[in-house]
């Protein structure tokens, strides 16, 4: 029940600050990557269909990759934080908390098996973070 509580007041209390709105995809997951190998390994070639580009929340659209492949999104926010010339980290706790408040919701809206994964992905998320 605390992970529960806890999840729900954050949830509940969350707000984007300025700080975090940028200039973003909007729909960026696995679908949306070119990837090229070169000799040093694989490498971002592009990213397309920006149709719905825009001012977004920065962690929207690393949380769309850890939804879809937890340790590909955290592979991709390590990166992304040792790039050169980032005006701002992703912190680790806010993706955290904006990834178990997602999948909280997502809980609230399913039943069965689905909602047993995602109660799943949230208790394992909160342990990882307390």
């Amino acid at each position: 029940m605390t992970a529960w509580k806890a999840t729900r007041d954050w949830f509940a209390s969350y707000e984007s600050p300025p700080a975090d709105m940028v200039f973003g995809h909007g729909d960026l997951h696995g679908g949306n990557i070119v990837i090229a190998r070169t000799g040093e390994g694989c490498r971002l070639a592009g990213v397309i269909d920006l149709q719905i580009g825009g001012i977004v929340n920065l962690y929207d659209e690393f949380l769309r990759i850890r939804l879809m492949d937890d340790e590909a999104g955290r592979l991709i926010v390590s990166a992304y934080n040792r790039m050169p010339g980032r005006s701002r980290q992703v912190d680790a706790a806010n993706l955290s908390h904006a990834y178990r408040a997602f999948c909280f919701y997502l809980a609230h809206e399913n039943t069965g098996e689905s909602r047993r994964n995602l109660v799943a992905m949230v208790m394992k998320e909160y342990e990882s973070v307390r």
